[in-house]
């Protein structure tokens, strides 16, 4: 065998060798390092790319003040590590789906050669798959006793809450009024009552945060929070006198393309995100509250143990 056979055949050899032990060794450096979440790299051993929530490096100053000013340099510092992240990838690695404004992650698709560089990177502190959410709804006025509340005259008057959810029905007749605002936080933007959806209709183009649900979860959860009661059979609110401001998080079924990913948590980041801004631009304005009524399957026993659920 001659010299250079000799360089080929042991070339080949390696070659083989890493292709059939590189990918288990490259696992348990992977898991070693801890940074990305071992769900995503189970994931990732059975498909090519995985919806996952990249949590970087904390944007927050503790002395944080209020007003415009404070918003534009939390927004810059933001920026400033999603660039620092997205600047190592390639379109190869990760495709973007969601740049928060306000919040310090990212949310996309994710592949192998992404999840190796994402896990060495100084500004990720965690790579999480995305989760799936689902409306959920338990009984809440008794538990609460919300008549006495009413008779000692507290009905919501000046406060304001933000609803993630599936979207409201301001045109009901016991949440006239109530509707202080609107926002749809999904992509594609088609999912979004006021956007042309995939079929080339526009189903309902002056309300984006419309609630087009099967069940009206959203359009519920708001009657049980600030109804005026005056339907037959239909109770008052808790806080009758409250202000609305629904952000459309959850999508109808109707209006998904095959294949589209649904419903994870970037929309309610992304709603989270201008909840933040708005707080922090507006603080004689500020949400009181924020509602989301929803969650993960199974959810308890042990459905908010995972530290990204924590996270959002």
């Amino acid at each position: 065998m001659t010299r250079t056979r000799a360089v080929i055949l042991v070339a080949l050899v390696a070659a083989v060798t890493l292709l059939q032990f590189g990918a288990p060794a490259r696992q348990a450096q992977l898991q070693e390092l801890g940074v990305v979440q071992q769900g995503v790299l189970t994931a990732l051993e059975s498909d090519a790319e995985v919806q996952v929530i990249i949590s970087l490096e904390s944007a927050f100053i503790d002395s944080e003040s209020a007003g415009v000013g404070a918003a534009n340099a939390l927004k810059a510092r933001v920026a400033e590590r999603q660039n620092a992240v997205l600047s190592g990838l390639q379109p190869s690695d990760f495709t973007v789906e969601y740049q928060f404004g306000y919040i310090a992650a990212l949310a996309g698709t994710l592949t192998a050669s992404g999840a190796a560089k994402l896990a060495t990177h100084p500004r990720v502190v965690s790579v999480a798959l995305d989760g799936h959410i689902e409306p959920l709804l338990d009984e809440s006025r008794v538990l609460v006793a919300a008549d006495d509340v009413h008779v000692g005259g507290f009905d919501g008057s000046g406060i304001r809450i933000a609803v993630l959810d599936t979207g409201i029905a301001a045109d009901h007749a016991d949440l006239e009024g109530s509707l202080i605002g609107e926002m749809c936080t999904l992509v594609p933007e088609y999912l979004c009552p006021d956007n042309e959806d995939y079929t080339g209709n526009f189903p309902n183009p002056d309300h984006p945060a419309y609630d087009d649900s099967h069940n009206n979860h959203g359009t519920h959860v708001s009657g049980i929070i600030t109804s005026d009661g005056n339907q037959p059979g239909v109770p008052k609110g808790i806080a009758p006198a409250a202000g609305i401001f629904m952000y459309k998080v959850l999508p109808s079924a109707s209006a998904l393309h095959p294949g589209d990913f649904c419903c994870g948590y970037p929309p309610v980041i992304a709603a989270l995100s201008d909840i933040l801004l708005w707080n922090i631009t507006n603080p004689t304005q500020r949400y009181d509250f924020i509602n989301m009524s929803f969650g993960d399957s199974p959810g308890f026993p042990g459905g908010y143990d995972d530290p990204e659920d924590c996270r959002v």
